[in-house]
């Protein structure tokens, strides 16, 4: 009996897990940091979420991002460390919106940085 009750205890407990979504706020720590574990976090975040976003019609890519409702266009020779600094001047400005998921944060920093025009 001991033994099934342990077992049923540890089963359950596995499904206890915490909420692991990324949140805008640890985006923004990650992104103060220039190297080492929190740097690539950010830098990683970055490309996949940018990669993610782009909009094609077909095949051809048409020069915009979208998420959710927001848009955006990158200027072409736009590079990470100006998509980091948008973010964390987003983020220093609207502190009250870091509770969000990071996918929107990014998303609503680069729509208020980069408008398509």
């Amino acid at each position: 009996m001991f033994v099934l009750s342990a077992f049923l205890f540890s089963a359950n407990s596995s499904f206890a897990q915490p909420d692991k979504t990324l949140r805008g706020i640890d985006l923004a720590r990650a992104c103060r940091a220039d190297d080492g574990e929190e740097g690539a976090l950010c830098r990683g975040f970055l490309d996949g979420f940018t990669y993610g976003a782009q909009m094609a019609v077909g095949a051809q890519f048409i020069g915009q991002w979208r998420y959710g409702a927001a848009t955006w266009c990158f200027p072409r020779e736009a590079v990470a460390k100006e998509l980091k600094a948008a973010l964390l001047e987003y983020a220093q400005a609207n502190t009250g919106s870091l509770h969000f998921p990071a996918a929107i944060v990014a998303a609503n920093a680069f729509s208020a940085k980069f408008p398509c025009k």
